[in-house]
This record gives C-alpha cells, sequence and structure tokens, in this order.
C-alpha cells in the first residue's frame, strides 16, 4: 500500500504544474516525503498540494506547499484560475519544518470557526460559523492548529478564519 501511494505522489510531481514557483521557492520533491509527509495519507493524497474550485468559477484552482531554496522556510502558496494574471498568491508561510504542515480541500458547507468553538474570545464582527459557498483550502498543522483559506468574490482574494488551535 504504502508504495502505491509513493507512486501516486512521485506522478503528482512528475506533473508539476507550467508555472514557476515564486523566486526563493521550490516545489517538494520525491526526498522531501519525510517525516509527516512519508507517511501514507489517506487515498495517497500528497499532503503539500491540493486542488478544487476554490473561486467558484467552475476552474480548477491549485494549492502547493513550496519549499524555501536556503533553510527550512516555506509558504503556502495559491492560484485562482480566474486570477491567473496575477500569478501565486502567498496565503501562509512559516520557518518551522515543512513537513509539519498539510493542505486539504473543505466542501463547501457550514463550518464552526475557532470563534463558535468558544475556545477564545470572538472579536467583534467575527463569525461563529463559516458558511462556504465554494471549497476551501485547509491549511494544517499535524496534530495542530488548522486554518480555512476561503475565496472572497467581492475581496477578489483569499480570506483566512481559523478554525482550530
Amino acid at each position: 500500500m504504502r508504495s502505491i501511494a509513493n507512486i501516486v505522489a512521485l506522478a503528482m510531481l512528475a506533473q508539476l504544474p507550467q508555472q514557476s514557483p515564486p523566486t526563493g521557492y521550490r516545489y517538494p520533491e520525491a526526498s522531501d516525503r519525510v517525516a509527516a509527509w512519508g507517511v501514507e495519507i489517506k487515498g495517497g493524497d500528497a499532503p503539500f498540494y491540493a486542488s478544487a474550485d476554490f473561486a467558484g468559477d467552475g476552474l480548477l484552482d491549485t494549492a502547493w506547499i513550496l519549499l524555501s531554496e536556503t533553510g527550512t522556510g516555506w509558504a503556502v502558496v495559491a492560484t485562482a484560475s480566474s486570477q491567473q494574471a496575477r500569478g501565486w498568491l502567498r496565503l501562509a508561510q512559516g520557518k518551522e519544518s515543512p513537513q509539519s504542515i498539510g493542505l486539504a480541500t473543505v466542501p463547501p458547507g457550514a463550518h464552526e470557526t475557532l470563534c463558535g468553538k468558544r475556545t477564545r474570545t470572538c472579536a467583534p464582527g467575527e463569525q461563529t460559523v463559516l458558511q462556504l459557498r465554494h471549497a476551501a483550502l485547509s491549511v494544517f498543522q499535524f496534530e495542530g492548529s488548522a486554518s480555512y483559506f476561503w475565496w472572497d468574490e467581492t475581496r477578489g482574494s483569499f480570506v483566512q478564519t481559523w478554525i482550530s488551535n
């Protein structure tokens, strides 16, 4: 089973997008599948890649965890197909091991936010339930916090909402 997941991941890496990563970053390689990225993921999905119609325009959008070409830094970047001219949209970045971070798609519907779970005080106007009209991107720490990045049609950009801490 594990070899099948590795074959799927390698095939996915072989089909990297035509778009070059932002300066200073690179796509994950097979040798980067260590730590949490090395365990078998349900369905063989790579934890550093996600795709769905995030912008709700009927086109496939993609998101990647890209690795710093120097050091251990990483960035989560996404493309919204209808916004291709804008290039990569940087959603998050960090300095910890990139293998501690994962991506997943989130289906449309109602999702309780961190504020709604009453684990902290809500800021004025903060939503307790996030109502997604389209798929969203979950950026999470393995066994840790998670936030959803969802496309706001009015702003024409992704918005971050914390889901767990």
